[in-house]
């Protein structure tokens, strides 16, 4: 038989393709540009590898289709539609461009166009192009998702939000706009709505793997943990290199309290993705956990870290003195969470005359708390989900004088944006204990006890302003329980911090303490108890060092502020966790007139027990090594005299400490804020 010439195989390739035999198609293809390498095959097998998922090989094809027939415009389509594929997307929009002045004004190729340049962040282009895509084929669901996209890229959310609804009016069964609409409620604050969403999308697509990965997250957020553990799995599953499963998966693993896995997972997200800016801070946070790592050794990934977002710095105009000086404060956590319980007193007692405070809140969901701040005589803006520059811009063009950050590397940070700096002077406090390795911040609020003057300082970022009286202030829960203890029970220690700050050595040092006390309980609380596992875990944790399950209780979340508060009448002290302890817990604890032992760290992690109970007069609670912190622990639950007297007397002690002492507090920060203006001059 006469071989085939390279046309003949040509057409019948594409017969076998048309007919929906793809590896019959690839195989003509291929032998047919083995025998002569024309542009049309070259052209129709870089569209058969890309819609089989083979993106770099259809580049390749497609490209060497493109120079020999660089005007036709469905070719450079398929070409920049397989580049954007790659999220090879500069690479993609001049190819996309070239198609669209060939004439292929397809709404397909507007849509790929839109994904380029969103690729490059450029938001508005994006939305043009899927705007003008929709203009041509009004119910095409890539358009859809497109636009919704870039609106919320621009920080359009509510705009962006009905889209997608309108979108899955047309298309309830497209499980891209499903996804998208679970995305945004979640980030909404309607976990349960977004749930709906994408569990949808997954029975129509289970191998979907954002879809799998944004269910994970509304699971977490619902405090289902072994159906989130699933779904982040299953994205895995899908694809090993889902940087936000990798990374969601990371933070469930850390709430759980396996922080060696936690960091594993991190860490691969960043092997991904090298500039990941969640993965990135969720790594440096977890650093704080381990036992036994230098602090030098935590600077230096800090700084690492911060480096990698070095930008130009950008000048300022020099601050006149005919106004008050502009401070601002950044925070994603202006709710019912720990960081607004130690802002508020500041923001109530700072000297209105001397300083113009303005707050920007980046939380798109608020409740009581937020309401009870938005109605102080501050500056308000609601910046939740606006873009990076923007918000650089905004508070450019407010004339912030000072901005202070007050996440560090926790949820919802935007360091990477304040790389770009936005005032003259920025400072980080409150939500972070450790530096952020940010070369444009500038300073970090500490105290002398939590950061002493003999702490080795030649490798931090952040210089240290260290206020007197302490470095925090509290704001304590309205309506909370009278201070008294549960009768009838035995002597009970307890802890309410997360799990992650459970260590080893913490573990070990809490047997002792139980194995010293005859007939002791511990009682420890977090949400990662609703976990089956976790619950298990820790049981066996303790079990190791001759601790009976009977002799522990495992509490899970409680909701309402006055349970979670009412359950310390059901400890008699509270052991604070090393080497990172707790601060919330801790000011909780004495509150409720429970005594807290703390053992002294190496930095600041390890010492926020140590300005807390100097402050609070409670210096006898203090211990430098683990031996004492164990005896202090064993006295106070053998003198039920002194508990008791501490459970009638800790509320009024604090109350009249520096650390519940909002003018001081405020007097001590203006003057900070002096000291660091004075150098601008």
């Amino acid at each position: 038989m006469t071989p085939k010439s390279p046309l003949e195989l040509l057409q019948a390739a594409a017969e076998h393709h048309g007919a929906g035999d793809l590896p019959a198609a690839e195989l003509l293809y291929r032998a047919a540009l083995h025998r002569e390498p024309h542009p049309v095959g070259q052209h129709l097998l870089g569209a058969l590898l890309h819609a089989t998922g083979r993106f770099d090989e259809a580049v390749t094809y497609l490209s060497q289709a493109a120079e020999n027939l660089p005007d036709d415009g469905e070719l450079l389509g398929n070409y920049g539609a397989a580049l954007v594929s790659a999220n090879r997307h500069a690479d993609a929009l001049p190819v996309l461009n070239r198609a669209v002045e060939a004439g292929a004004n397809s709404a397909a190729v507007l849509v790929n166009r839109s994904a380029a340049h969103r690729g490059v962040k450029n938001f508005a282009a994006a939305l043009d192009d899927a705007q003008r895509a929709l203009a041509i084929q009004p119910d095409m669901p890539g358009a859809f998702a497109n636009a919704a996209v870039a609106l919320q890229s621009l920080g359009r959310w509510d705009e962006a939000l009905a889209l997608l609804l309108r979108g899955l009016e047309m298309h309830p069964g497209e499980p891209t706009l499903s996804t998208n609409t679970g995305a945004i409620l979640l980030m909404q604050g309607h976990p349960d709505a977004a749930r709906d969403h994408l569990m949808r999308a997954i029975a129509i697509n289970p191998d979907f793997a954002d879809a799998q990965q944004m269910l994970g997250a509304a699971l977490q957020e619902l405090g289902d943990l072994p159906h989130a553990d699933s779904c982040f799995h299953r994205a895995l599953e899908i694809n090993p290199d889902h940087v936000g499963a990798l990374t969601n998966l990371g933070s469930l693993d850390l709430l759980r309290g396996r922080v060696d896995l936690a960091l594993a997972r991190f860490e691969a997200a960043m092997a991904v993705d090298p500039e990941n800016p969640e993965a990135g801070s969720n790594s440096l946070l977890t650093l704080n956990y381990l036992p036994g790592l230098p602090s030098t050794a935590v600077a230096d990934l800090h700084k690492a870290w911060g480096v990698r977002l070095l930008r130009p710095e950008r000048s300022f105009e020099p601050r006149t003195s005919d106004r008050r000086a502009r401070v601002g404060f950044l925070s994603p956590d202006l709710w019912r969470h720990p960081v607004a319980t130690f802002i508020e007193p500041l923001l109530r007692s700072v000297d209105a005359e001397q300083f113009d405070l303005r707050v920007y809140n980046d939380r798109a969901r608020g409740d009581a708390v937020t309401d009870r701040l938005r109605a102080l005589p501050v500056g308000w803006t609601d910046v939740a989900g606006m873009p990076g520059a923007a918000l650089v811009e905004r508070i450019r063009d407010d004339e912030i004088d000072i901005l202070i950050e007050l996440s560090g590397h926790t949820a919802g940070n935007r360091l990477i944006d304040l790389a770009d700096r936005a005032a003259p002077i920025q400072m980080t406090m409150i939500g972070y204990p450790n530096r952020t390795g940010l070369p444009t911040i500038d300073y970090r609020i500490g105290d002398a006890i939590a950061d002493p003057e003999a702490a080795d300082e030649n490798w931090r970022t952040e210089r240290l302003l260290r206020l007197d009286g302490g470095f925090l202030c509290w704001r304590p829960p309205e309506n909370a329980p009278t201070p008294h203890a549960s009768a009838g029970r035995p002597v009970t220690f307890g802890s309410f911090n997360a799990l992650a700050k459970l260590s080893t050595h913490t573990i070990s040092a809490w047997a002792a303490i139980l194995n010293s006390v005859p007939d002791s309980r511990l009682l420890l609380k977090s949400k990662a108890f609703g976990d089956p596992e976790t619950h298990s875990r820790i049981l066996r944790a303790f079990s190791a060092h001759s601790i009976s399950a009977s002799r522990l209780e495992l509490v899970s979340w409680l909701p309402e502020t006055q349970d979670h508060l009412g359950f310390y009448r059901e400890i008699d002290v509270a052991l604070d966790p090393f080497p990172y302890n707790g601060t919330t817990t801790t000011m909780e604890a004495l509150w409720m007139g429970v005594p807290v032992i703390s053992l002294i760290g190496e930095s600041h992690p390890g010492r926020v027990g140590a300005s807390i109970l100097t402050h609070a007069g409670l210096v006898e609670d203090l211990t430098t090594d683990v031996g004492a912190y164990i005896n202090r622990a064993v006295a106070l639950a053998r003198s039920a005299e002194i508990r008791m007297k501490r459970r009638e007397t800790l509320r009024e002690q604090l109350q009249a400490s520096p650390l519940l002492d909002g003018d001081r507090y405020a007097r001590a920060m203006e003057d900070a804020w002096r000291q660091t203006l004075a150098l601008l001059r």
